[in-house]
């Protein structure tokens, strides 16, 4: 096997994924599902993703050159790490990054893994989407879904979950998946940013995690909004919040970033 398929080896969840985009399904006991890092057996079968095989076959990389671009934005991603600091709402509460058990605890007692990565814009967690009481402390206006729905890896809230607390709500079905088309959804979700930020409200942008798909959309926002490259966004963002938008979302940005300079 190519060192570098081998390398970029993933293990994904069972959302369907099309073995034409470089997924093996091996039958077990049990499937090994990976998100954020953290590993899981649950009944069913083991999906396999080879990133490296994807990207080819999605997004036309031909040449090795097409990769250079990418690397760029995963070193912005490893250089750049945010400061410790207090969780927002609940200061008293310490937060130590990279240190998982602490951050875990941190979890527990706050409920929220939440940053305001840009003036009034948060990247946050599903526990800080749910909290109401923390929303409202915070003064958030718009809350920005975009891991909507009930299956694994996504947050099951809505319009009506919010109607009580005043919050204005838009949501996305998106999978955290480099095949995913998340650029297609930019325009809406910018646009949506933009209207709660101009309108001098707060935005909290959410996935599951606060990682991937969230980041990226707030990127875009940076991107198409305050006219920032892609590697600016990220970096923006990065000094704030340690955030990891998967490979293929990355590719997309950079297309959006093309995109713009074709105009």
């Amino acid at each position: 096997m190519d060192p570098l398929v081998s390398s970029n080896l993933r293990v994904n969840n069972a959302a369907g994924f099309d073995s034409s985009l470089g997924v093996h399904k091996v039958p077990l006991k049990a499937k090994e599902v990976c998100f954020g890092g953290l590993f899981t057996e649950i009944r069913g079968v083991r999906i396999v993703v080879e990133l490296y095989r994807a990207y080819r076959k999605a997004f036309n990389m031909a040449s090795q050159s097409s990769f250079d671009p990418l690397k760029e934005l995963l070193q912005i991603i490893y250089e750049t790490n945010p400061p410790a600091k207090p969780v927002i709402g609940y200061s008293w509460v310490p937060r130590f990054l990279g240190q998982p058990p602490v951050e875990m605890t941190k979890a527990l007692i706050g409920g929220v893994d939440c940053d305001e990565v840009y003036p009034n814009i948060f990247i946050g967690d599903e526990g800080s989407a749910r909290k109401k009481d923390f929303l409202q402390a915070v003064g958030i206006t718009h809350v920005l879904n975009t891991a909507e729905g009930s299956n694994f890896g996504q947050v099951n809230t809505g319009v009506n979950f919010y109607s009580d607390a005043g919050i204005k709500y838009l949501g996305f079905d998106l999978i955290d998946a480099p095949r995913t088309r998340i650029i297609d959804c930019f325009d809406q979700g910018v646009n949506f940013i933009d209207e709660g930020v101009s309108s001098g409200g707060k935005v909290l942008v959410h996935c599951l995690m606060g990682l991937s798909r969230s980041t990226t959309f707030v990127a875009a926002y940076l991107m198409i909004k305050k006219k920032m490259s892609a590697k600016e966004a990220l970096r923006t963002i990065r000094k704030q919040r340690e955030v990891r938008p998967n490979d293929g979302f990355l590719v997309q940005l950079l297309q959006l970033e093309a995109k713009g300079l074709d105009k």
